[in-house]
Protein backbone atom coordinates (compact mmCIF):
# COMPACT_ATOMS: atom_id res chain seq x y z
CA UNK A 1 0.00 0.00 0.00
CA UNK A 2 2.73 2.54 1.19
CA UNK A 3 4.70 2.04 -2.33
CA UNK A 4 1.06 3.14 -4.00
CA UNK A 5 1.29 6.94 -2.24
CA UNK A 6 3.52 9.26 -3.20
CA UNK A 7 6.13 10.29 -0.85
CA UNK A 8 4.28 13.56 0.65
CA UNK A 9 1.24 11.07 1.16
CA UNK A 10 3.09 8.63 3.54
CA UNK A 11 3.22 8.55 7.25
CA UNK A 12 6.57 8.81 8.23
CA UNK A 13 8.41 8.76 11.76
CA UNK A 14 8.65 12.51 11.34
CA UNK A 15 4.89 12.89 11.44
CA UNK A 16 4.32 10.74 13.94
CA UNK A 17 6.35 13.09 16.36
CA UNK A 18 5.16 15.81 14.53
CA UNK A 19 1.46 14.73 15.50
CA UNK A 20 2.81 14.09 19.34
CA UNK A 21 4.58 17.49 19.43
CA UNK A 22 1.01 19.11 18.75
CA UNK A 23 -0.31 17.15 21.84
CA UNK A 24 2.30 18.54 23.91
CA UNK A 25 3.83 15.43 24.81
CA UNK A 26 7.11 13.77 23.94
CA UNK A 27 8.13 10.58 22.33
CA UNK A 28 11.25 9.10 23.96
CA UNK A 29 11.68 5.59 22.45
CA UNK A 30 10.36 3.67 19.76
CA UNK A 31 10.28 0.03 19.65
CA UNK A 32 9.80 -1.53 16.19
CA UNK A 33 8.99 -5.25 16.43
CA UNK A 34 9.05 -5.14 12.15
CA UNK A 35 10.66 -8.36 10.96
CA UNK A 36 11.81 -6.30 8.16
CA UNK A 37 13.96 -3.19 7.89
CA UNK A 38 12.22 -1.70 4.62
CA UNK A 39 9.57 0.94 6.33
CA UNK A 40 12.12 2.98 7.62
CA UNK A 41 15.59 3.37 9.57
CA UNK A 42 16.69 4.69 12.61
CA UNK A 43 19.38 7.26 10.95
CA UNK A 44 15.38 9.15 9.86
CA UNK A 45 15.15 9.51 13.46
CA UNK A 46 16.04 12.39 15.57
CA UNK A 47 19.41 11.97 18.09
CA UNK A 48 17.33 12.47 21.11
CA UNK A 49 14.54 9.97 20.27
CA UNK A 50 15.83 6.18 21.31
CA UNK A 51 15.29 3.46 19.24
CA UNK A 52 15.36 0.04 19.37
CA UNK A 53 14.47 -2.77 17.35
CA UNK A 54 13.31 -6.52 17.77
CA UNK A 55 12.61 -8.82 14.96
CA UNK A 56 9.38 -10.26 15.75
CA UNK A 57 8.08 -12.73 13.52
CA UNK A 58 4.58 -12.01 12.22
CA UNK A 59 1.85 -14.42 12.11
CA UNK A 60 3.11 -16.39 15.46
CA UNK A 61 2.88 -15.42 19.30
CA UNK A 62 6.39 -14.07 20.03
CA UNK A 63 8.41 -16.44 22.31
CA UNK A 64 10.00 -15.95 25.67
CA UNK A 65 13.14 -14.57 24.36
CA UNK A 66 10.94 -11.97 22.44
CA UNK A 67 9.04 -11.15 25.49
CA UNK A 68 12.06 -10.88 27.38
CA UNK A 69 13.97 -8.33 25.27
CA UNK A 70 10.41 -6.27 25.17
CA UNK A 71 9.92 -5.85 28.94
CA UNK A 72 14.04 -5.35 29.20
CA UNK A 73 14.44 -2.25 26.76
CA UNK A 74 10.66 -0.76 28.16
CA UNK A 75 12.12 -1.38 31.72
CA UNK A 76 15.19 0.11 30.96
CA UNK A 77 14.05 3.44 29.06
CA UNK A 78 11.34 3.71 32.63
CA UNK A 79 14.38 3.73 34.59
CA UNK A 80 16.25 6.42 32.74
CA UNK A 81 13.44 8.33 32.20
CA UNK A 82 11.84 8.03 35.70
CA UNK A 83 12.25 12.02 35.76
CA UNK A 84 9.89 12.68 32.92
CA UNK A 85 6.95 11.66 31.22
CA UNK A 86 8.09 10.43 27.71
CA UNK A 87 6.50 8.20 25.80
CA UNK A 88 7.03 4.69 24.30
CA UNK A 89 6.34 4.01 20.70
CA UNK A 90 5.51 0.84 19.73
CA UNK A 91 4.47 -0.48 16.32
CA UNK A 92 4.69 -4.03 13.84
CA UNK A 93 4.11 -4.07 10.13
CA UNK A 94 -0.05 -3.68 10.96
CA UNK A 95 -0.16 -2.62 14.44
CA UNK A 96 -2.64 -5.45 15.35
CA UNK A 97 -0.76 -8.73 16.76
CA UNK A 98 2.77 -8.26 17.94
CA UNK A 99 2.06 -4.97 19.08
CA UNK A 100 -0.54 -5.25 21.26
CA UNK A 101 0.41 -8.68 22.60
CA UNK A 102 3.56 -7.86 23.88
CA UNK A 103 2.11 -4.55 25.24
CA UNK A 104 -0.11 -6.33 26.98
CA UNK A 105 2.74 -8.56 28.36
Amino acid sequence: FDHKLPPEERFSPRDLIKKIKEQKEELGLIIDLTYTSRYYGPEELPDTLCYSKILTMGREIPNRQTIFQFKCVVKKFLRDNKDNDKLIGVHCTHGLNRTGYLVCR
